[in-house]
């Protein structure tokens, strides 16, 4: 039987305040309880914000990291939708932030998009090529693109010490008081492109996976910064290493407030995309296909290609979500 979502509602008088709270301190997750490829919400699950155990609803996700982090709920609404229509169950409203959860999050009714409902951690549509800190499925010794890689997060840090604002370098002593700025970003993602692209003979940087990828890195950049009063800090190193490696809310963190909407993260994502120059595409028997690329359409181009490949193709027929039919034949 389908469960009903309900759109939590925008909070009032919503201000910056001391995350974590006395009621959600941190606590390492268990062997069972499900992780994945992104730190904000393990965070938010080490925190109990969200289930310890790794599988909630949309709506506990959405009023997760609305409480955690200030983002604004028709954002986290957008980003949540999209993961559960990708590697959740829609019809239940369900999503596994790590691996599948066959026993609370079964597959859909009539199996229509396999036999299991994926979980985030599953390569592909919701999680994809050019992480920050996961190797690509098609790169990695292991195939598994969801586990924190320390090697990668290294390399960013010698891209905050020659980009970022230090005074210092790479010099392990005080590289944690360095600040990480958009251009580490800038420059470092090309270079996690370049690897890939040499390494990831099956690598697909489509448009809708480039607007996906710099969007997830312009929120570390807007809602991983310490907010004390309302006010943004820069975001140093050690507070970087809390949500990547340690999965947990640094010491004194103030979160965002007001809320982070569309219009305070689509600048600076944009900014990345200009700054980095990388271009969409994918290899294609050992040679790298760039998809075409128009400034006039780009917001559109991406939206199609999420439909087509990040969406199960089932989930966007009239029948079931007749909106997204809609939406996509604008276009």
């Amino acid at each position: 039987m389908a469960r009903k979502f309900v759109a939590p509602a925008v909070p009032t008088n919503f201000t910056s305040k001391m995350i974590p709270d006395e009621h959600h301190q941190f606590r390492p997750p268990c062997v069972y309880d499900k992780r994945g490829p992104c730190p904000a919400l393990n965070t938010l699950a080490n925190h109990g914000y969200i289930p310890r155990n790794g599988v909630a609803t949309a709506e506990q996700i959405i009023e997760a990291v609305v409480e955690g982090f200030g983002m604004h709920p028709d954002v986290a609404g957008f980003l949540v939708g999209y993961g559960v229509l990708t590697r959740g169950n829609a019809n239940l409203a369900m999503l596994s932030i790590g691996d599948a959860d066959d026993e609370l999050i079964p597959a859909l009714p009539g199996c229509l998009d396999g036999k299991v409902a994926g979980g985030i951690s599953k390569p592909g549509r919701f999680e994809g090529d050019i992480s920050l800190t996961r190797s690509d499925a098609g790169s990695s010794p292991t195939g598994d693109a969801a586990k924190f890689n320390p090697a990668l997060y290294d390399q960013l840090l010698l891209y905050v010490g020659k980009y970022g604002n230090s005074t210092t370098g790479v010099d392990p002593t005080t590289i944690n008081e360095a600040i990480v700025t958009n251009t580490v970003f800038e420059k470092f993602i090309p270079a996690r492109f370049a690897f890939e692209q040499k390494n990831d003979k099956s690598l697909n940087f489509n448009i809708g996976r480039l607007l996906v990828d710099f969007a997830a890195t312009g929120l570390i950049l807007e809602l991983f910064p310490s907010f004390p009063n309302g006010v943004k800090e820069n975001l140093t190193v050690s507070q970087l290493d809390s949500f990547f490696r340690n999965e947990r809310f640094p010491e004194n963190w103030v979160r965002r407030a007001p809320l982070a909407n569309l219009g305070d993260l689509a600048p600076t994502a944009g900014g990345l995309i200009v700054g980095s120059g990388v271009l969409p595409g994918r290899n294609v028997e050992g040679k790298f296909v760039q998809d075409k690329l128009d400034a006039n359409t780009l917001l559109c181009d991406g939206y199609t290609s999420i439909l087509q490949h990040d969406i199960p193709e089932i989930l966007t027929s009239a029948a079931v979500t007749g909106v997204l039919r809609r939406m996509s034949k604008r276009c």
